[in-house]
């Protein structure tokens, strides 16, 4: 069972328009291809339209699907392939009016442009820190990218443009990578792509020291969850509507909130109605008879299932493989403090 998402995931699409109008203007900047230094004007198409709307696109499918951090990186940075393009495009007048003013203004105004792009970047380079090892070194990369490229400009060194360049390159291999990893899995492909978590695994202690509990556990002793025991027409109609699969399963989970850091960002609230994780639907049938193809009892069963839904409430998933080894940890930590209290 898969965590229930109402949007299909539009990471990949924010990326690869990232990725691709990134890969285009670097090869301009590294003057691979073509003269250091002429025009990148060939990029305002692609910043218009692929970097721009088709990524804006994507940071508004991300407000939707409930993931503050995509939806504000690939919208800013949408932003950012719109501005530029603006720059660059010879109706709005905008190099125009600033070579008039001469050289050096144009090159500090751009340097200046490309400043607040590197402080935008940090900041974002600081939220991937506990999300997932290619985030991480994509923001890294980007943010020397745009450190080199504000340098070359505002000091007018074509070569530190050309280093920028060279690591532009290697931020949208980084980018294409990652838009990759999501798009390709066991459903659709013979392997799949690692990409290590950065989170912090308190399951690994946890397997080795049974009375270990997160910080962040020790606050779910307060909320509520709801858990509906249901036939299995019920819960086909459930993975039909919400999974596109046609067929009973034995357990669903639907969070009450989006949770991109298992543990970590749910919301600080004290609002009762808000102190939900979220629901579980059983389908007793299905589980009855899994059990005896297993021969196993439903007391066995249950806590597992149990487990394995609360889990998915609290944030964990298993798309990836790194994701899955990380909540079946979790699920051990769990089930161990759970068998420990019925000795």
């Amino acid at each position: 069972m898969t965590q229930f998402r109402k949007f299909a995931n539009p990471a990949p699409l924010g990326l690869s328009a990232f990725a691709l109008t990134t890969f285009v203007l670097s090869l301009h900047n590294g003057g691979i291809g073509q003269k250091l230094g002429s025009p990148p004007n060939v990029v305002v198409g692609l910043a218009f339209f692929y970097g721009g709307l088709c990524q804006l696109l994507a940071g508004m499918w991300e407000f939707a699907a409930g993931n503050t951090f995509g939806a504000t990186a690939f919208s800013s940075y949408a932003g950012f392939w719109m501005a530029y393009a603006a720059i660059l495009k010879p109706d709005y007048g905008i190099l125009d009016a600033l070579s008039e003013a001469g050289t050096t203004t144009t090159q500090h105004a751009l340097g200046i442009f490309l400043l607040g792009w590197v402080i935008m970047t940090f900041i974002f380079f600081l939220a991937t820190l506990r999300t997932n090892l290619g985030m991480c070194l994509l923001f890294a990369f980007l943010d020397i990218t745009f450190i080199l490229l504000c340098a070359g400009e505002w000091a007018g060194k074509p070569h530190v443009t050309q280093a920028g360049g060279y690591f532009g390159l290697f931020t949208a291999l980084i980018a294409w990578y990652n838009a990759a990893a999501d798009l390709i899995g066991h459903h659709n492909s013979y392997f799949v792509l690692p990409n290590p978590s950065l989170v912090p695994n308190s399951a690994r202690r946890a397997v080795n020291d049974p009375d270990y509990k997160t910080e962040e556990a020790d606050g779910y002793a307060n909320w509520d969850i709801g858990v509906h025991f249901v036939d299995n027409e019920r819960i086909r109609e459930l993975n039909r509507a919400y999974r596109n699969k046609d067929k009973a399963t034995d357990i669903l989970s639907f969070p009450f909130h989006q949770v991109t850091k298992p543990e970590v960002d749910l919301p600080k609230t004290n609002l009762e109605d808000d102190m939900n994780l979220g629901d579980m639907y059983l389908a007793m049938p299905y589980i009855l008879e899994d059990c005896k193809k297993a021969k196993e009892s439903v007391s066995q069963r249950l806590p597992v299932l149990l487990t394995h839904g609360i889990c998915h409430l609290m944030g964990y998933d298993h798309e990836h493989d790194s994701d899955f080894k990380i909540m079946s940890e979790r699920e051990d930590q769990i089930l161990q403090q759970f068998y420990k209290l019925k000795e």
